[in-house]
């Protein structure tokens, strides 16, 4: 360890390494990270496999949607596999007034290149039987 640095970040969760890894895009290289155990073994390996696109303000959504643009981004600059797989999701309009801010949503979803469908109960059911 280094007797002088400039920035510490304290935790290795993926808090902790996203704001390494974004310092030392930034270019400084004075940065160190402290972590007790090991990296992400903390609350972010009890959160793995929920990676939405899904937010209910468009700033939210973009934040999801730069989460998963940088670890994709990540794998390919690393050259280390992630394991990422994005699965999708569904979200069910349970009236009318939901049903019309699903479809609100679509511009944003488009813009940020999320495949983002508002789909009819029919392709629901078949998509999904059991509901």
């Amino acid at each position: 360890m280094p007797e002088h640095t400039r920035i510490i970040v304290i935790g290795g969760g993926i808090v902790g390494c996203s704001v390494l890894y974004s310092l030392a895009k930034l270019g400084w290289t004075d940065a160190i990270l402290i972590e007790k155990r090991n990296l992400t073994s903390g609350s972010t390996w009890h959160a793995a496999g929920n990676c939405t696109f899904f937010g209910h303000y468009p700033s939210i959504t973009r934040l999801f949607v730069n989460s998963v643009n940088s670890y994709l981004q990540a794998e390919s600059e690393s050259g280390q596999s992630i394991d990422f797989h994005s699965t999708g999701s569904l979200r069910l309009a349970t009236n009318e007034k939901e049903l019309a801010y699903y479809r609100n949503l679509e511009p944003l979803y488009d813009q940020l290149g999320v495949d983002y469908r508002v789909v009819s109960p029919e392709i629901v059911s078949d998509l999904f039987p059991i509901l």
